[in-house]
């Protein structure tokens, strides 16, 4: 058995609902279950949290799985800017999850 401390259960913890987030177009199944890993009412109320730019951008990447590069010419926000707001508001959602 590991003996891993808090800090690394919560590095850990993080690490997953980053790949979930990140895969959940392809993932909406398990996570829409009644016995889901990640309840879907917890990541929409995560995602209401955010600011409306990071909410766009986690929408059309993680949610609809468009690349960066697609939501660039979509909105016409450089595809740097977009990265940025992704990874704020994926570190906005988990640090949310985390604390149900």
């Amino acid at each position: 058995m590991l003996n891993l401390t808090q800090e690394e259960i919560k590095k850990e913890q993080r690490k997953v609902i980053e790949r979930l987030i990140e895969n959940y177009h392809s993932l909406y199944e398990i996570i829409s279950s009644p016995e889901g890993i990640l309840p879907k009412v917890d990541l929409d109320l995560a995602i209401s949290c955010l600011e409306p730019s990071e909410q766009k951008v986690i929408t059309l990447t993680c949610l609809q799985g468009y690349t960066l590069r697609e939501v660039e010419s979509m909105t016409g926000i450089p595809k740097s800017t977009i990265g940025d707001l992704k990874k704020k508001a994926l570190d906005k959602i988990v640090e949310k999850m985390l604390e149900r």
